[in-house]
C-alpha cells in the first residue's frame, strides 16, 4: 500500500512540476481572440466569432463559458466537439470554451474573467458579457461592509472622546450633578 501512495505521490508531483513549466499557458487571451489549450488539439476562437463571455455556476465552482459562432464547419468534427463539452463542461454542450473555476483559486479567475471582459470590449464591443453575482455572497458581503462601518465609527467617537476628555468630562459632571 504505501509503494501505491508512493508512485501516485511521484505522478501527481512530476505532473504538477510539467504543468508549471509549459511554453504555453492553459488560456491564451490576446488580440487574436481566446486560445483554450488544454484540449489535445487547441482551439482558437477570435473576437469577432464571439458572441458572449458569461461567468456561470456549475454545481460547486464557477466557470466562464465562451459562447462563440461554430467554429467547426464539418458536421462529423460538430458531432464530436458537441459530444467533447458535453463530457468536459459538465453537460453544458454549447459553449465553445469553458474555463472551469476548479482549476483556479478565486482571484486569478477571477482576473480571467476581467481580462476576458477587457479585450472583448476593446476587439468587439457587441459581446454581451454577464458577471453571476451571487445573491447570499453579495448579501454577506453587505453585511460585514455594515459591520465595518460601524466598527469605524465606534472607533472615531473613540478617538474623539480620548481627544476632547474635558467636554466629555464637564458633560458627566452636568448630568452626574443633579442640575438640570
Amino acid at each position: 500500500m504505501p509503494f501505491f501512495f508512493g508512485v501516485l505521490f511521484a505522478y501527481l508531483a512530476y505532473k504538477t512540476f510539467r504543468d508549471g513549466h509549459l511554453d504555453h499557458p492553459d488560456y491564451l487571451i490576446n488580440d487574436q481572440g481566446v486560445t483554450d489549450n488544454t484540449k489535445d488539439s487547441p482551439v482558437t476562437v477570435s473576437w469577432d466569432d464571439i458572441l458572449k463571455i458569461e461567468m456561470t455556476p456549475n454545481n460547486a465552482v464557477m466557470q466562464i463559458g465562451i459562447l462563440a459562432t461554430s467554429t467547426v464547419s464539418d458536421e462529423a468534427q460538430k458531432a464530436t466537439a458537441l459530444k467533447d463539452n458535453l463530457s468536459n463542461n459538465g453537460n453544458l454542450a454549447f459553449y465553445s470554451i469553458m474555463i472551469d473555476g476548479f482549476r483556479y483559486r478565486q482571484k486569478p479567475f477571477l482576473k480571467i474573467f476581467k481580462e476576458l471582459e477587457r479585450q472583448g470590449i476593446e476587439h468587439n464591443p457587441q459581446i454581451l458579457i454577464s458577471e453571476y453575482i451571487d445573491l447570499e455572497t453579495k448579501r454577506k458581503m453587505a453585511d460585514k461592509r455594515d459591520a465595518e462601518i460601524r466598527a469605524a465609527r465606534k472607533q472615531r467617537k473613540l478617538e474623539q472622546r480620548m481627544n476632547n476628555p474635558k467636554k466629555t468630562l464637564v458633560a458627566t459632571k452636568l448630568v452626574g450633578s443633579g442640575k438640570e
